[in-house]
């Protein structure tokens, strides 16, 4: 590390695009000096805007250090990537010629960005002659079989996830 007073960090920003596929450097306050280590992800201020960064070392800036601005948080409890995913995502920049911000994506573990890039969840809404609604709406009359799968599922947890067997065109959906 830098033992100097100002501690500059070296971050990728998560910006897919070629012409930001680069190092930016941010000041690191001194609150955050403890907490601030290559492979955690820190929120800093890009244009007008703030974005996610993925720290990926610490070095003298190559720039004006009066353009250089402070990194805002840090997002994670904990470095979510160790040093040996940084080399691989170094190592996939180069082979797969692309921006190491993607390889970055690739390694960073999927439920520290399922609110971002995550499917969004569905409410299902079952409308059926005898279980909910207006009786007069549902155009079709469920079979027994129908029934049975309609008292487990509203009869089970709201996480809980339930496969339906059944042939094509028998009526599951």
């Amino acid at each position: 590390m830098i033992t100097r007073d100002v501690l500059y960090a070296e971050v990728i920003v998560s910006i897919l695009r070629a012409e930001l596929d680069r190092v930016f450097y941010y000041s690191v306050p001194d609150e955050l000096k403890d907490v601030v280590v290559p492979g955690c992800r820190v929120s800093v201020p890009f244009g007008r805007r703030s974005i996610e960064g993925c720290v990926i070392g610490f070095s003298e800036p190559t720039i004006d250090v009066s353009r250089i601005k402070d990194v805002t948080a840090v997002l994670d409890d904990y470095p979510l990537l160790t040093p040996a995913m940084l080399e691989l995502a170094k190592w996939m920049k180069v082979k797969y010629y692309t921006t190491l911000a993607a390889c970055l994506r690739c390694v960073v573990p999927a439920w520290a960005t399922a609110g971002k890039r995550g499917r969004k969840k569905k409410t299902v809404v079952v409308e059926a002659a005898g279980y909910s609604g207006d009786r007069g709406r549902s155009p079709l009359q469920l079979t027994g079989e129908q029934i049975s799968a309609l008292d487990v599922l509203f009869s089970a947890e709201r996480s809980q996830t339930h496969l339906i067997h059944g042939v094509t065109g028998s009526g599951k959906t």
